[in-house]
């Protein structure tokens, strides 16, 4: 699953990115990237590593009323 969710901040457009992926040792991994749109890189990169997919849904869905509440506005959804 991939979540992009965008903002505009002084003229700049910011990005969130959320990806969930499972590894090969059947963990679900919340990969989280964000910055801005001027710049080639991201300001930063997070992992949160899950033990059963519940939890990583429902961190998923707890990001997304964060950066919501902040002014994202979901650009895309990609999978379940």
């Amino acid at each position: 699953m991939l979540i992009i969710l965008t903002r505009i901040v002084n003229n700049c457009e910011r990005y969130y990115r959320l990806m969930l992926v499972n590894n090969l040792f059947g963990e679900c991994i919340v990969e989280r990237i964000f910055g801005s749109s001027n710049k080639l890189s991201p300001t930063g990169r997070k992992k949160n590593i899950f033990i059963c997919k519940k939890d990583a849904d429902i961190y998923v869905e707890k990001m997304i009323v964060k950066k919501i509440k902040k002014g994202y506005k979901i650009l895309a959804k990609k999978g379940n």
